[in-house]
């Protein structure tokens, strides 16, 4: 199986996270998981919203 190219950014994005960790800046997982839930929830609203207006 080929390997696929490492999108552009990517290992930046990777250096400057390690280095983050590396000097103990981290971030709440709790915090993490609210933010997700509460984007998920807009999305859907936002679908939801969608097919309200297409079924009029």
């Amino acid at each position: 199986m080929p390997i696929a190219p490492i999108p552009d950014g990517w290992l930046e994005i990777l250096a400057e996270s390690e280095a983050e960790l590396a000097a103990g800046l981290t971030v709440d997982g709790d915090q993490i998981i609210r933010e997700l839930y509460a984007a998920a929830e807009q999305l859907e609203a936002k679908q939801q919203a969608g097919k309200a207006t297409r079924g009029r």
